[in-house]
């Protein structure tokens, strides 16, 4: 798979960014790798993330499973790089728990086993209907994309399927800094790729039978 150093070099085939002195000789490239070009890939990777998770595409997620423990509703479980959750599910009966906010969970008094869950305040997960038995649990989730990290020896994201949308991206908005007002070009590129992409991203979804199917969670 390919690192950012990959992409940057990618970016640099397609422009044109050498400096050069009266005689053609080439002083220093215009746009630096650390300055410029890679704070620029993480903030693209960030954005490409709020497309993938508004879209619902699916490759972008990730599943966990956990245990229950008889006669313990909360469990310290969420991965590292939890975001938004997709979905808890039952792996025994194959059904998916409702998640309710914390107004419904105080007023909830009757209700049946493993039926509906929450995070709480601790960040755990808390399942009502405490469960009585040991049952595994599967979580669907996004996760959140810590850029903050990132280096040029980082290998990219989603197993290198929006390089190149990350490429084309770069490339005209670096070609264009010069020439248009950059946030409304921005949008408008950003506009024109996710309609040009996003059909095809939509379509992995049901290609791929072991996906589950989308409900939009509610971001609580």
């Amino acid at each position: 798979m390919s690192t950012i150093a990959n992409i940057i070099t990618a970016i640099r085939a397609e422009l044109d960014d050498n400096i050069t002195d009266s005689g053609g000789n080439t002083i220093t490239p215009r746009w630096d790798d650390s300055l410029h070009l890679l704070p620029m890939v993480k903030r693209c990777i960030t954005r490409t993330s709020d497309i993938l998770y508004r879209h619902n595409i699916a490759f972008a997620m990730k599943r966990t499973t956990f245990a229950t423990v008889a006669n313990t509703p909360t469990y310290d479980v969420l991965p590292v790089d939890y975001g938004v959750d997709g979905g808890l599910y039952r792996t025994d009966t194959y059904k998916r728990l409702d998640k309710i906010d914390f107004d419904q969970w105080e007023q909830l008094n009757l209700i049946s086993q493993m039926s509906v869950w929450m995070i709480d305040e601790d960040e755990d997960i808390a399942i009502k209907g405490t469960p009585t038995s040991v049952v595994t649990m599967a979580l669907w989730y996004w996760p959140e994309i810590a850029v903050s990290a990132y280096t040029t020896g980082t290998t990219m994201p989603w197993s290198g399927r929006v390089d190149e949308i990350i490429i084309e991206y770069m490339v005209n908005r670096l070609r264009a800094n010069d020439e248009y007002d950059i946030t409304q070009f921005d949008n408008m590129l950003m506009s024109e790729i996710q309609q040009n992409r996003l059909n095809k991203w939509r379509r992995w979804n049901y290609m791929n039978p072991g996906v589950v199917p989308f409900v939009r969670p509610r971001r609580f």
